[in-house]
């Protein structure tokens, strides 16, 4: 008998196209694929217009200890690992925070966003990952490793 794989995809969540800072913002729509066999289950997170390894958005915001790496990490559960590296130096691993993503902030925050549904509010999250980045620095790379060692990276 041959073992057969099943996928089966939910629509996660989207965001409808909306100005930001005058800017367009594109429709994001967010999957959830679940892929079944006769041995495992398996899943992964992607966007639309995103290859499947696209898992982490980073942003770079200035505080007063100097500029803070945040990086996203869509798909993340307890059994997953996130790491950096600097100018290809390991750093270990990214603290975890729970706090409000940056971007939710600047597209929701506010009851005048987004303009076509005012009731959206940003919450605060788990998946967030967050790290001061040295002085100096010319390369950033976050490493995440999901629970079936599927590896994800992004430069910043």
């Amino acid at each position: 008998m041959v073992a057969k794989t099943t996928i089966i995809g939910f629509v996660h969540s989207f965001k409808n196209s909306l100005k930001h800072n005058n800017t367009k913002m594109k429709k994001i729509i967010l999957y959830s694929f679940f892929l079944l066999s006769l041995t495992e289950l398996t899943w992964y997170y992607k966007t639309v217009g995103k290859t499947k390894t696209h898992q982490i958005r980073t942003m770079v915001e200035s505080k007063s200890t100097g500029d803070e790496l945040v990086a996203n990490v869509w798909n993340w559960d307890a059994t997953w690992k996130v790491e950096w590296q600097v100018d290809g130096a390991s750093k270990g691993a990214l603290t975890r925070a729970t706090d409000y993503d940056p971007l939710a902030v600047a597209l929701y925050l506010g009851d005048q966003l987004p303009a076509s549904r005012t009731f959206v509010e940003p919450n605060k999250t788990e998946h967030l990952f967050k790290a001061i980045i040295p002085k100096g620095a010319q390369q950033v790379k976050i490493i995440a490793t999901d629970r079936f060692g599927n590896r994800y990276e992004t430069i910043v």
